[in-house]
């Protein structure tokens, strides 16, 4: 495990401390434990991570909120100043926005993925692997097993692969997230391998996209800093995605060439919207 791969789990982990007997966080802490950098990184983090909870512990709402909320629309119909009768409106206006404001900050990141091109597959990689650049992003779920992590997908109404996709490399699961990408909802699922990278499944229903990869069992690219392997499984998109060469990812993936035979250009008419 190297620094970012550390900042990539530290930063999926909760700043309560309730993840750090996992395997992983445990490494990821030992490194920090050794490591000046990961180790400034990691309290600046949690320095901030505390600063915003107390924050919202000092936020509280004005007295006569609750008073005014039951009264509701028995309040007083005596005239009042402009000013006296806008100064209360406004103080509330400000405190919402400040406690809407530091909570955005404090709770995990949606995993929206925004993108205004046209939903080809090259946009839909590029906004797949382009959440790992997000400061805000953290999995929503972490375990060593893929088991807990296939039904955690699921359960959130996100569409999964079935058997994973792996002929070898792959030593144990990280954590996975419920992502959005134009109204679908994407499954990402990241795993350890043994060269020590990460590797990150995703996976959504392929009528999603518009514009179809070149005809072959498999696409292959290189999306930003990621090698990847993309292919359309019955009526899913699937794509693997890992920092290592695409030689050594395609190593990892199992072979294909049997399974599929062509990408099919899919339509919004021709397969059922789930």
């Amino acid at each position: 495990m190297d620094n970012e791969q550390a900042k990539f789990v530290l930063g999926a982990s909760r700043p309560s401390g309730r993840d750090d007997e996992r395997p992983e966080v445990a490494e990821a802490l030992s490194r920090a434990a050794t490591d000046a950098d990961l180790c400034d990184w990691l309290a600046r983090e949690r320095a901030s991570d505390a600063a915003i909870a107390r924050k919202m512990r000092e936020l509280e709402p004005p007295a006569e909120l609750r008073s005014r909320l039951l009264i509701g629309t028995r309040t007083s119909r005596r005239k009042r100043p402009l000013w006296k009768r806008w100064s209360i409106p406004m103080g509330l206006a400000a405190a919402l926005f400040l406690a809407v404001g530091v909570a955005w900050w404090l709770l995990p990141p949606p995993g929206h993925m925004v993108d205004q091109s046209a939903p080809t597959l090259a946009a839909w990689q590029r906004s797949c692997v382009g959440i790992f650049s997000n400061p805000l992003f953290s999995l929503d779920y972490l375990d060593d097993d893929y088991r807990p992590l296939e039904d955690y997908l699921v359960r959130h109404g996100a569409r999964v692969a079935g058997r994973l996709p792996f002929a070898d490399g792959i030593t144990s699961a990280l954590g996975c997230s419920v992502l959005e990408w134009r109204g679908a909802r994407v499954s990402l699922a990241c795993f350890h391998s043994r060269t020590g990278e990460l590797v990150h499944l995703f996976t959504m229903p392929a009528h999603y996209i518009e514009q179809a990869p070149p005809l072959q069992p498999v696409y292959r690219a290189q999306v930003d800093a990621f090698a990847t392997i993309t292919w359309q499984q019955d009526d899913l998109v699937v794509m693997v995605a890992s920092r290592m060469p695409q030689e050594t990812l395609d190593a990892i993936v199992e072979d294909r060439s049997e399974r599929i035979t062509a990408w099919v250009a899919p339509h919004a008419g021709s397969i059922p919207r789930a």
